[in-house]
């Protein structure tokens, strides 16, 4: 991009009204506002000597941002500007009404500004507008009598306010900012009513503050580099030149895709050069091995990657959102504004990357992978080939010194290993714990070595001769470890999983492990956790496919045994409802099981092995191992709930699902199938499935119905009652009441005979559900009410907090505004799981309905936003909807007919994603009434029919009465009064039937049509 004029150097001003959406404030209100703020705010300019008009600015709706010429001293804002606003602002509000009284928030930062076609930028002007958000100011101004509070950035606070003569920096408080992807220090003054001086303030300057922030939010990823590495001067210089240029471009992401050969060094070499250039990128660095070529098929994905970022930013589980398209959205706007370091180790191809780049900024990607990434386009290549000789001969002799005595020999050497650098580390490896060895016998030694792992080449010379020496070196139960860990489906082993995969004891398993580190056959990734380079696995892979098959079979079963079994343990902390299993391990893998005390240790043990977790159920559905692969994934479903996990969630149950239907095991094929729908352990109130939860209901109707059937034909009631359950959770969620009464009628029965008190629960839950919305009160609120009861005695706080919401909402229909007042206190506190988040969104809903039917429009307002604001953090298309609609029919009684058409209008739209007739039908109606209220009454009597139609195809009686209401109401207004009283008469007798309040002001509308029309 071509900046039309230079950067320069700008004060940057902005303020903000308090306060200005309050929904007590008329648009005349709002309008008086904005021209005080702007008479204010020119007129302090006038009396401090400012020219407004040589001032570039721009409208912000309720506050105005502002440049001010280069030329202006900057201390004139911290010593008469502040001073003059607060008189303005006070002269102002001395003269107007309290709807007109305005309060300001004001920023100041300065810093390089960019100017081309389409107006302004600059980091520094993100800055300003975040300083101005910033929730300590918020609060400054709330705790004070005053009308204005003043924040300033570091840079501005340092350079101007220290040094100004009356700019009284004792009376600043420097405060943590932390908004969006900005974590800085500010420093807040209140001019009309200034915090007493201070000297202290100023001592103490905010170091703190600082450090800590830097500690949360400055990653520090890199892997340090191997420490002999050598040459590649030309190809390390030729990438600081790239990213030269990009600094000097300033805005695009710098892309960087290094490739070669396997074991040439790419790693090493990234590593190399990003430690080098680190310092450049203060936002700091981020790292991750894709494991894009490693010998078990299972690459780390996108989804995981970035969820892994985002767990290192600190992004607790609740503020995560569903599904790895908008969790990628975050990451993105968390690098937004940031110069980081970004690397991406061992990528198999581009489509494993593209999802975790960086918009633009100034950051910088760097990519490992063994392929050319030619269809990255906005990538730079750089291949590496394998050393040149002299430069391999330098790289072994600097790791084994003995070897510059033989320089022959070792040029030998190297031309046997190909000049490859993972070979030359090994073989020096190999020279170092020989002391009696020579060059030359190790040279005698790689002649005798086979070709073995002939795809892992460097040109036509492998490197397999140097992996062998290595393992020829090892003990013989090191060897029979080594062998098995190649084995192994997932990225990495812990003692006691490497205990049970040998069927060893733990403290043996421990010495074979470190006798195995100390000859670089794997490394320590984490304390007590293992990993291996792919190359050395694919070699340990192939070392082991020459045992007998039993003992290769028997390892990997003790090691999925190992997995299940732990996986159980830990999901009975995690899932009240989890069932004990019939089964225990043999009494070698009892030895070696942790012990999972508590649900802190559980969730931990979940949270390090899921990867594992997920590679040990594709490897068991791959190898026939069916109860395995389903027995974890229905383990895992809860952790993965409650950790928002969703896509794994749903990869995981298709893998069972899958695994069970090749086998041909029903009862398998069932349970998997009913995880890969709803993905919850049983008995599990609304704990969706996945598809589920990520709005696919289509897909997961067939496939909970394609588990109903399997589970007819078995000796498996619980099974068949948990599918029940589940499906009846998804037609619900389409609007099939009629399906999901039958599929509860069938399921309730069975769960009472079983005794299953959560399955009982959970059917209650749904049977108020479809009772409610087909208009038969007096049975929903009984079946709440079991419900209720029986999460009480469960101790389950999620169900309760939905029981208690659709209770409330049944009350409020019914006109008991008092008892539903009184179900929503009840609920109980929660945990911010995302689970838990789903639920407490869904009664800041209700508690919004609540107060909308007793007309405290802005506690509506207020809890309407919080639910809107958690159902879209959760990405619930469906929780979103029902808001957006309240929303609107609030904007509609307030007057706001332009935000409540937005909000309808975005609402159907919902709905209609989701599914969702029901809410499609009364949105309709809404906008039915808003049409009727400031638009042609042909399109409000178009709506209202629309949503009669769809209320009468779902048989709910009472959004036919609102829809016939408003056809009766609307015929009235173009004079046709008989068919106004055909439709008001029906709409009347429903709402009488139904004994709702609606039926009062019906009525009235059917008395005043006039009784000689009427007849």
């Amino acid at each position: 991009m071509q900046h039309q004029r230079p950067a320069v150097h700008r004060t940057i001003l902005v303020v903000d009204v308090e306060g200005f959406g309050d929904k007590r404030r008329t648009n005349t209100d709002r309008l008086s506002v904005r021209d005080g703020m702007y008479r204010a705010v020119q007129q302090a300019f006038a009396k401090s000597g400012v020219s407004w008009a040589d001032c570039y600015h721009e409208s912000c709706g309720d506050g105005v941002f502002v440049l001010i010429p280069a030329d202006v001293p900057k201390g004139v804002f911290v010593d008469s500007m502040p001073r003059e606003l607060a008189g303005a602002l006070h002269e102002h509000n001395a003269s107007h009404g309290a709807q007109q009284q305005i309060r300001l928030r004001m920023a100041l930062h300065a810093g390089e500004v960019y100017y081309d076609e389409h107006g302004v930028t600059a980091e520094s002007i993100n800055l300003a507008f975040r300083l101005l958000d910033a929730r300590p100011l918020k609060e400054a101004l709330a705790d004070s009598p005053g009308s204005l509070a003043m924040i300033v950035s570091p840079w501005f606070f340092d350079e101007v306010v220290r040094h100004s003569p009356s700019g009284d920096a004792a009376s600043y408080r420097p405060v943590q900012v932390a908004v969006k992807e900005t974590s800085a220090v500010g420093w807040i003054s209140r001019p009309d009513h200034p915090y007493p001086p201070d000297a202290a303030e100023l001592d103490r300057a905010p170091a703190g503050l600082l450090a800590g922030a830097a500690a949360a939010q400055v990653p520090r990823q890199l892997p340090a580099h191997p420490p002999h590495f050598v040459g590649r001067d030309d190809e390390l210089a030729q990438l600081t030149q790239l990213l030269d240029d990009a600094v000097a471009d300033g805005e695009s992401t710098l892309i960087l895709a290094i490739d070669g050969t396997a074991g040439v060094g790419k790693t090493s070499f990234a590593l190399r050069w990003a430690n080098q250039v680190a310092d450049r990128f203060g936002d700091g660095q981020l790292y991750v091995n894709l494991r894009g070529h490693d010998p078990s098929g299972a690459p780390v994905t996108a989804a995981e990657a970035i969820r892994g970022f985002l767990d290192t930013f600190g992004v607790p589980p609740d503020r995560i959102p569903v599904g790895a398209e908008a969790q990628a959205r975050l990451f993105r706007s968390m690098l937004a504004g940031k110069r980081m370091l970004l690397m991406l180790d061992n990528a198999r191809d581009t489509e494993q990357v593209r999802p975790v780049l960086p918009g633009p900024g100034g950051s910088l990607v760097l990519i490992t992978s063994r392929r050319r990434l030619a269809d990255l386009d906005e990538a730079v290549p750089l291949t590496l080939a394998t050393l040149p000789p002299d430069q391999a001969r330098q790289l072994f002799t600097r790791l084994a010194p003995a070897a510059a005595g033989e320089p022959d020999a070792v040029a030998d050497l190297m031309r046997r290993c190909g000049c490859l650098p993972l070979a030359i580390r090994l073989l020096a490896g190999r020279l170092r714990h020989h002391p009696s060895w020579t060059v030359a016998d190790l040279v005698a030694a790689v002649a005798e070595s086979g070709d073995e792992l002939a795809e892992i080449q460097a040109g036509s010379v492998s490197a397999a001769a140097a992996f062998d020496l290595s393992y020829r070196d090892l003990l013989p139960d090191e060897q029979r470890l080594f062998r098995g860990l190649g084995l192994h489906p997932g990225p990495d082993i812990d003692t006691r999983a490497a205990a049970a995969m040998d069927g060893t004891p733990l403290a043996q398993a421990r010495r074979l492990l470190d006798g195995l580190y100390d000859n670089h056959l794997i490394e320590e990734t984490a304390r007590g956790r293992y990993g291996m380079h792919d190359l050395l696995r694919a070699y340990a892979r192939a070392l082991a496919s020459g045992d007998e098959p039993a003992e290769a079979e028997a390892r990997t079963g003790r090691l999925l045994e190992f997995y299940l079994r732990t996986a159980q343990a830990a999901d009975r902390h995690l899932s009240p409802a989890a069932a004990a299993q019939a089964t225990g391990p043999d009494a070698a893998l009892r030895g070696v099981l942790p012990a999972l005390a508590t649900r802190d240790q559980a969730l931990g043990w979940m949270r390090a092995e899921r990867a594992n977790l997920q590679a040990c159920v594709e490897y068991a559905t791959a190898t026939g191992r069916y109860p395995e692969a389903i027995g974890i994934a229905a383990a895992m479903s809860t952790f993965l709930y409650d950790e928002g996990y969703w896509d794994q969630a749903r990869s995981i149950y298709q893998t069972a699902a899958a695994a069970g239907k090749a086998a041909g095991d029903q009862p398998g094929l069932a349970a998997a199938l009913a995880d890969l729908g709803v993905g919850q352990a049983r008995a599990l109130n609304y704990r969706g499935s996945v598809q589920y939860v990520i709005g696919d209901h289509r897909a997961a109707a067939e496939t909970l119905s394609q588990a109903r059937e399997l589970y007819r034909g078995l000796d498996d009631p619980a099974g068949h009652a948990e599918v029940l359950l589940r499906l009846a959770a998804v037609q619900l969620e389409t609007g099939d009441y009629p399906a999901a009464a039958e599929a509860l009628g069938e399921a309730l029965p069975i769960c009472r005979d079983l005794g299953d008190l959560a399955g009982q629960a959970t059917a209650l839950a749904h049977t108020g559900t479809v009772k409610f919305e087909t208009g038969d009160y007096p049975a929903a609120a009984a079946a709440l009410a079991g419900a209720l009861a029986a999460y009480q005695d469960l101790g389950d706080q999620p169900g309760q907090v939905t029981t208690l919401s659709d209770l409330s909402a049944v009350q409020v229909v019914t006109g008991d505004y008092a008892a539903a007042a009184a179900s929503l206190q009840q609920a109980p506190p929660m945990s911010g799981a995302p689970g838990h988040r789903l639920a407490q969104a869904g009664a800041l809903s209700r508690l919004g309905e609540l107060r909308l039917a007793t007309g405290d429009l802005p506690a509506a307002s207020e809890a309407l936003s919080a639910a809107l604001q958690g159902y879209g953090e959760l990405g619930d298309t469906r929780g979103q909807a029902r808001v957006l609609k309240d929303l609107g029919h609030l904007q509609r009684v307030t007057g706001d007919y332009p935000a409540a058409d937005s909000s309808l209008t975005q609402a159907l739209g919902l709905f209609r994603e989701a599914g969702d007739r029901a809410g499609q039908a009364a949105t309709l109606s809404e906008i039915g009434l808003l049409r009727a209220a400031d638009g042609p009454a042909a399109e409000a009597l178009a709506s209202f029919r629309d949503a009669l139609a769809l209320a009468g195809e779902l048989h709910t009686p009472l959004p036919e009465a609102r829809s016939l209401a408003g056809i009766g109401r609307c015929l009235a207004s173009t004079g046709d009064t008989n068919g106004a009283a055909r439709h008001l008469s029906q709409a009347v007798a429903i709402y009488q039937r139904l004994g709702v309040p609606e039926a009062a002001g019906a009525e009235a509308d059917l008395t005043g049509l006039s009784p000689g029309r009427a007849g």
